[in-house]
């Protein structure tokens, strides 16, 4: 199966049968952001912007956090969001008990979770690029460039740079030091961009009907 939501006229979450070519209405939610895992889906229902999961086997939806989310990510059974109701600052939901647990004091822009660490903008700090340590909580900044929208694609991050303006950057981490560097991708400004197996579509500002793709380097 696959599992799509509609934002038409009949707004809700779908299931399409590929080898009988029928879908299925499963519930109305409104879903901003989704993600499957094993035998469940979990999504931010837009009607009020909170995390619920979904069963395939028995279609049973469940409340996961009354919080205001944005930006899901799923690592090592858990939920990494963006809490709304807590000044965008980072929590984790575990999945097996629903226990929420605050990650960071500091508001996020964005966020990625690479190997050990988590790196995101720090909205309180024009945005700049953190990390903090998954081990010992560690928080240091590691970029004093103002950054947006950081996405990963294969272990490789990516983020809009907000002083260059609006352009594609790949970080990269340095191994003899440790630290990180940044690579140019595209110099272009845009309003947002999209990692997939075919390459980087682009959104540009300079035309909003037009989408660029780039492949990988």
């Amino acid at each position: 199966y696959i599992y799509f939501s509609s934002l038409s006229n009949e707004t809700g979450l779908y299931k399409l049968d590929y080898e009988k070519k029928e879908i299925t209405k499963l519930n109305n939610d409104s879903i901003l952001e989704m993600i499957c895992e094993g035998d469940k889906l979990y999504y931010i229902n837009s009607n009020d912007n909170k995390i619920y999961s979904y069963s395939i086997k028995d279609n049973q939806k469940t409340l996961l956090s009354n919080s205001k989310a944005s930006n899901l990510i799923y690592n090592n059974n858990s939920i990494f969001y963006k809490n709304l109701s807590d000044s965008s600052k980072l929590y984790s939901l575990r999945i097996n008990n629903s226990n929420n647990l605050k990650i960071t004091d500091l508001p996020v822009e964005s966020f990625v979770i690479y190997n050990n660490e988590i790196l995101f903008s720090n909205s309180s700090d024009n945005n700049y690029l953190y990390s903090l340590n998954t081990t010992n909580s560690e928080v240091k900044k590691i970029l004093n460039i103002s950054s947006s929208n950081l996405k990963q694609f294969d272990e490789v991050i990516y983020f809009i740079n907000n002083e260059n303006p609006n352009s594609l950057y790949q970080l990269v981490q340095n191994t003899e030091n440790n630290n990180f560097d940044t690579i140019e991708v595209y110099s272009d400004f845009i309003n947002n961009y999209y990692t997939t197996e075919k390459g980087i579509f682009l959104e540009t500002a300079v035309n909003l009907n037009e989408v660029k793709i780039i492949n990988y380097k």
